[in-house]
C-alpha cells in the first residue's frame, strides 16, 4: 500500500486522539461583587472576609467602605476542541466572615445582576 493513501487516515487519527486530550477552561463560579453591612447600622463592615466555600483558597477582604469583589473561578476540563462544551449557568457558594458576626453564606448564580458571569449581592451581617 502506497505511503499517500494512508497517510491522511493517519494524520486524521493523530489530530483526533490529541484533540480528545486538550483541556478547555470552563467557569464554575461567577466574578461576585458586593457590599457587607452591619444588619443593624447599616454601616459598612471594613476586614470581612469573603470567599467561594468549594474553592476557600482565595479569601478577598473587605475594604473600608465594605465593598468586594471575588474573581470567577474557571477549571480545566478535559474535552475535544472541536466538540461544543455544554457550560452549565456558573454557580457557587459565598462565605462571608467578620469578627464579632455570625457567618453567612449566600447561592449565587451568574444570573444575579452584571452579566452573564457576573453576580452582585448585598450582604447584612448579624451581631453575634
Amino acid at each position: 500500500m502506497p505511503i499517500k493513501r494512508i497517510l491522511p487516515g493517519i494524520l486524521i487519527l493523530v489530530f483526533l486522539v490529541l484533540a480528545g486530550c486538550a483541556t478547555v477552561p470552563v467557569v464554575v463560579a461567577p466574578s461576585v461583587n458586593g457590599t457587607v453591612t452591619d444588619g443593624l447600622t447599616g454601616q459598612p463592615i471594613a476586614g470581612a472576609k469573603v470567599y467561594y466555600k468549594e474553592h476557600p483558597v482565595e479569601k478577598i477582604v473587605t475594604g473600608k467602605d465594605g465593598t468586594f469583589s471575588i474573581p470567577e473561578v474557571r477549571e480545566e476540563h478535559k474535552a475535544p476542541v472541536f466538540l461544543p462544551v455544554d457550560k452549565p449557568s456558573p454557580m457557587g457558594t459565598v462565605v462571608i466572615e467578620a469578627a464579632g458576626y455570625a457567618a453567612s453564606e449566600m447561592s449565587v448564580g451568574a444570573s444575579q445582576g452584571g452579566g452573564p458571569r457576573k453576580a452582585s449581592i448585598e450582604v447584612h451581617m448579624k451581631r453575634r
